[in-house]
């Protein structure tokens, strides 16, 4: 049995009432419950509601949950506004790095060393900052999404987009650790090409995992990044305050209910999403999996479906190795679910359940913001993000295409993550690693990873007409599925580009 922590049933006779042709009205109320619980860092108490009212509306169609919690270290903190004084002047923070490093209430201070570069791949020589403060800088570049996400014929091709501070953070701010280990007590990165509305607040690099120098980011555009290097020539003293305490031995939990097939039933789909994130877009994907839960309690599939919760996506690394994910864990340790007889990188177990396909649903409804760095503004549009929609095999992309309508009800845009240079983002990348065939939602925002102030109302990024269209097409994607037999699913190919990354 898995116990909620909280036995609340708020609202969930909406849920109990949903189908593919009323979830209409469901919407607006989910959405106003997922606002009340936004900035679900996993195993927090936000997250925790987020997770019991999951339970609850689970429990209330009858359905039976099953759980796993696990144990971790958790980054507490900032206990207090992270701070930056240069000679005693303040200099204003954009964002912290969670799991950098921490200061106790008194911060650290040090001599402030200029270990900027001029080439965006280069690691800054942190030797040179033993024992003091380390500036350095940090590019957001455009990224060419053409030679990065190539498509399936019969799709748009992508079009080169402003950069991510997500994406640049992950690439860029690297070896931390290194840092660490040659005494550098706390590092300041400057961001250049990117609106100060854009970076403020960003949780970036978000999987991390701890590594021992607190770090944190300004405004390096604007003249920002020059004041900050005229104050290193002039031999300027730093002071940097990124109060944290590490707490061992705190729980994330990832749940999920199993509806037995009325046909199929040695085979399984497996339906996922994450509900740890940090707004209402990053933590929203569960709305759909709820949704189609109370539809396959109405009229049972004829292939065995999971639906999978996931909850430790924030911090993925401490649950699973690279490259796997948070939804690899629960892939590992659950193979009863999924690795039935000649299933194919398997980790070595045996299974039950034959996984023939997997799906997962991210960032549902998400509004396009833009940003003009030359005049420093970051704003909303009257347009939807691009989605990013995957399809590892060309059946499953023939069936995307013929069910979409989505955001952009014209625009049905299919990536190829087997030819992708990078690898697939988001929760669906698990079953791609072991060679499940999956249709994967993850539209990437440039606020995705953005923590809002408490004076903005979230609401305003997620689209509920938008959000319904996804919904639907997905309703109609995971139908078409299951009426399927395995083999018209097609196989992932072994001979693309990112698979060779794993050879």
């Amino acid at each position: 049995m898995c116990v909620r922590r909280e036995r609340s049933n708020a609202h969930v006779a909406f849920v109990r009432r949903t189908t593919t042709t009323n979830i209409g009205p469901w919407i607006p109320r989910a959405h106003e419950d997922l606002h009340s619980s936004i900035n679900g860092d996993k195993g927090s108490p936000t997250h925790w509601a987020v997770i019991d009212r999951i339970q609850a509306q689970l429990e209330q169609l009858g359905l039976e949950i099953q759980c796993d919690d696990l144990k971790f270290t958790y980054y507490d903190g900032p206990l207090s506004e992270p701070s930056i004084h240069i000679n005693g002047e303040s200099v204003p923070v954009t964002s912290y790095s969670k799991y950098s490093g921490f200061t106790d209430a008194d911060g650290v201070s040090g001599q402030l060393v200029d270990l900027t570069t001029s080439s965006l791949t280069q690691m800054p020589d942190w030797k040179k900052a033993s024992g003091n403060i380390a500036l350095t800088n940090i590019t957001n570049l455009a990224y060419d999404l053409p030679d990065l996400l190539p498509v399936w014929p019969g799709s748009p091709p992508w079009e080169v987009q402003y950069g991510s501070p997500e994406v640049n953070a992950e690439v860029l701010v690297h070896n931390l650790t290194v840092a660490a280990d040659a005494g550098v007590k706390a590092v300041i990165y400057a961001w250049q090409n990117a609106s100060t509305g854009l970076v403020e607040g960003q949780w970036v690099p978000f999987h991390n995992l701890y590594q021992g120098v607190p770090t944190l980011f300004v405004q390096g555009e604007y003249g920002g990044l020059e004041k900050l290097q005229q104050a290193t020539s002039d031999g300027a003293e730093a002071q940097v305050t990124l109060e944290a305490q590490m707490q061992p031995g705190r729980t994330a939990r990832t749940l999920w209910t199993v509806i037995p097939g009325t046909d199929l039933k040695n085979e399984s789909v497996i339906l996922n999403t994450h509900t740890d994130g940090t707004n209402l877009i990053e933590e929203n994907g569960y709305i759909a999996l709820l949704a189609y839960a109370a539809e396959l309690v109405a009229n049972p599939p004829r292939r065995t479906t999971v639906l999978l919760f996931v909850g430790q996506h924030m911090h993925f690394e401490a649950f699973a190795q690279a490259p796997q994910r948070a939804t690899s864990r629960w892939l590992n340790q659950h193979p009863e679910y999924w690795a039935g007889e000649g299933q194919r990188h398997a980790f070595g177990y045996g299974g039950q359940l034959k996984g023939v396909v997997g799906s997962c649903v991210e960032h549902l409804g998400a509004v396009h913001w833009d940003e003009s760095v030359e005049d420093d503004r970051w704003f909303a549009t009257e347009q939807m993000e691009p989605e990013l929609l995957y399809a590892s095999t060309p059946e499953l992309n023939r069936l995307l295409r013929e069910q979409w309508v989505g955001a952009e009800p014209n625009v049905t845009r299919v990536s190829n993550p087997v030819d992708s240079e990078g690898p697939q983002a988001g929760e669906g990348y698990p079953f791609y690693l072991v060679a499940i065939p999956n249709i994967s939602l993850v539209t990437n925002p440039s606020y995705l990873l953005k923590i809002w102030p408490h004076s903005f109302d979230e609401k305003r990024l997620m689209d509920l007409h938008a959000t319904r269209r996804q919904i639907d097409s997905f309703f109609r994607v995971w139908k078409g599925m299951d009426m399927m037999s395995a083999e018209e699913m097609g196989v992932q190919s072994s001979n693309g580009t990112q698979q060779a990354l794993h050879v």
